[in-house]
C-alpha cells in the first residue's frame, strides 16, 4: 500500500465498540480524540505522512477533494468481522475482547 494521505478513523465519543489493542490520536483537522486501530496504526508506520482525521472530516475531505477511495485492508475486514460477530451473539461490552 502507497500514496495513503489519510487515515479515516472513529472518534472515541462516537464509539460503541473499541477494537482491542486500538490507542487514541487526534482528527489532524478538527483535533477531536480518534481510535486508531491495530491496523490502522500498520497502515500509518507504512505510510508516514499520512494524517488521521475523524469520519466527519474524512467525509468532508472526500467531497473537497475528490480522488481515489481505498476500501479495507485484510486486518481491517478482520476487526469489523469480529465486531459483527460479537454483535450476533449479543456481546454489546465496547471494551476489550
Amino acid at each position: 500500500m502507497s500514496n495513503v494521505d489519510y487515515i479515516i478513523s472513529c472518534r472515541v465519543a462516537d464509539a460503541s465498540y473499541i477494537v482491542p489493542g486500538s490507542l487514541t490520536g487526534k482528527c489532524a483537522n478538527c483535533g477531536e480524540v480518534v481510535l486508531i486501530s491495530p491496523s490502522s496504526l500498520e497502515i500509518r508506520q507504512a505510510n508516514p505522512g499520512s494524517q488521521f482525521l475523524c469520519i466527519q472530516c474524512g467525509l468532508a475531505q472526500i467531497e473537497k477533494m475528490g480522488g481515489e477511495f481505498i476500501g479495507f485492508t485484510p486486518a481491517q475486514a478482520a476487526e469489523i468481522e469480529k465486531y459483527r460477530r460479537r454483535r450476533r451473539n449479543g456481546r454489546t461490552i465496547p471494551w476489550g475482547d
